[in-house]
């Protein structure tokens, strides 16, 4: 028994030996810290834990069955935190709600009559009263100060229409925003205007020629020509439709074909068949007539014939105006029922252009006379002095030995349109040479390139002979480029 009862004492002692040195380490470990500047953890003695303590409650008083409510809430109810809402607790005091009663005292608590309440009152409170805070005044923006006045942005915008080139329209000018003085220069671009189409070709109207007391044939012609293309438009007493175009010449840049459609205006259109064959070449005439008479004599509907198919494509009048009769693209008869090669298959496979001329003349003492003379009735063309209405060769061609000559205005027209067709239809640009220019055979009306009339008749044709220009019309044709007014060149 004693020696348990030293066990127990034994171990007592070295329990508490124990336990002091545990605290003596953490004393030394907290000076340390201390020491070396760490912060220390705020220490919790002297700090006394808030418990909270219910109200005193008294027991409910009955009164004939009925319950009673006491002034405070039951010890039953949960802890809310401190609120200034009705019905809830406030420090121990329960604060009334709208629909409690109170006490004659007046207090938030209800108390029995006649017993003082244990609780003291709150003291009144010291809180500082501030009038509120005053009402800035509404804001009002600064009133800007004017400005110079300066000159408007107007903005002009191109006129599609109207007269006179160059005009437009201005823009409305914009309102000022509120506070300006001058409305501010406008950003916006004008409208896009998409560029017009041009206008048809026109050529300017020459004034009416003047006729000579002495009229002769070929002092009528520049009057004919203007009556029919700017005046009455009929020829062989038949109304014509005129109506003017502008292509331009493939493979020629700035070059452009101007023409006029020629058709009759009843509409008629037997004098052409509208069939479309291959071109393989060129075939030149002379007309032997003014313009008048040409295109009468070319879109002449003859009685007894729904069809009198003797026509070419295109006119050329002296004034060096395009005359287009139908489409070069379809054909007719231009070449005569005994043309070498027969006249249905060259003049499908040809396109004909006929010069107004009168061609061949005869003299007569100090006139020149045109094949139309009668004995009786002599048809003057010019006066043998006249040297720049006619060409006299130095051998008689066919029997003849004068022919009225070509304007310069023909000669520029027949390269443009030689130009055009060659490249239009693969048409080779190539002429007979000079020694086969005026043979009739088989290998000059085959020819594939640009010929004449008289390569398909032996006798009685004279279109187009040795009174022409060739040298210059193949010259203006075969040019890299060819200039208006000017040499073919380049």
């Amino acid at each position: 028994m004693k020696t348990s009862r030293i066990h127990i004492i034994l171990f007592m002692l070295i329990a508490t030996l124990i336990l002091s040195s545990c605290s003596a380490s953490k004393k030394g470990q907290r000076n340390k810290v201390r020491k070396k500047g760490y912060p220390t953890m705020p220490s919790r003695k002297g700090k006394k834990k808030k418990t909270y303590i219910p109200p005193k409650t008294t027991p409910p008083k009955t009164t004939k069955g009925r319950t009673r409510p006491s002034g405070s809430t039951s010890s039953t109810t949960p802890y809310k935190s401190p609120s200034s809402k009705p019905g809830t607790t406030t420090g121990g005091t329960r604060v009334p709600s709208s629909g409690s009663k109170s006490n004659k005292s007046g207090s938030g608590t209800n108390v029995k009559p006649g017993v003082p309440s244990t609780q003291k009152p709150s003291p009144p409170s010291n809180t500082p009263t501030f009038p509120p805070d005053p009402v800035p005044p509404p804001y009002t923006p600064p009133t800007p100060t004017p400005e110079k006045e300066k000159d408007p942005v107007v903005i002009v915008i191109p006129s599609t229409g109207g007269s006179g080139s160059g005009s437009g329209e201005q823009a409305p000018k914009p309102s000022p925003l509120p506070g300006q003085t001058n409305p501010p220069p406008s950003t916006t671009p004008p409208p896009y205007t998409p560029p017009t189409t041009p206008p048809p070709y026109t050529p300017p109207k020459p004034p009416s020629p003047t006729t000579p007391s002495v009229q002769n044939k070929s002092d009528l012609l520049a009057s004919i020509e203007w009556d029919f293309r700017y005046g009455s438009h009929k020829a062989g007493g038949r109304l014509y439709t005129l109506d003017p175009f502008s292509l331009p010449v493939p493979g020629d840049r700035g070059l452009s074909l101007n023409a006029v459609t020629c058709v009759p205006a009843n509409g008629y259109t037997g004098y052409y068949e509208r069939e479309r064959v291959n071109k393989k070449r060129i075939v030149l005439h002379f007309t032997a007539g003014n313009i008048k008479s040409d295109v009468n004599v070319l879109t002449q509907q003859k009685e007894g014939y729904n069809k009198w198919r003797m026509s070419v494509p295109f006119v050329i009048a002296r004034d060096g105006t395009i005359y287009q009769l139908f489409s070069s693209g379809y054909w007719s008869y231009h070449l005569g029922s005994g043309a070498i090669g027969g006249n249905d298959q060259s003049s499908k496979e040809s396109i004909g252009i006929e010069l107004s001329n009168y061609g061949p003349l005869i003299r007569d003492g100090n006139n020149l006379l045109t094949v139309y003379s009668k004995p009786d009735r002599p048809d003057v063309y010019c006066t043998i002095n006249e040297t720049h209405k006619y060409q006299k060769l130095a051998t008689p061609y066919n029997g003849y030995q004068y022919f009225a000559t070509y304007t310069e205005a023909q000669y520029e027209s027949l390269v443009v349109l030689l130009r055009f067709l060659t490249n239009k239809y693969n048409i080779p640009r190539k002429f007979l040479p000079e020694r086969k220019r005026y043979n009739s055979n088989y290998e000059t009306a085959m020819f594939k390139g640009i010929n004449s009339h008289l390569n398909y008749r032996k006798t009685g044709k004279w279109d187009i002979g040795p009174a022409f220009q060739w040298d210059r019309v193949i010259q203006g044709v075969t040019s890299p480029k060819y200039i208006r007014g000017g040499s073919g060149g380049g």
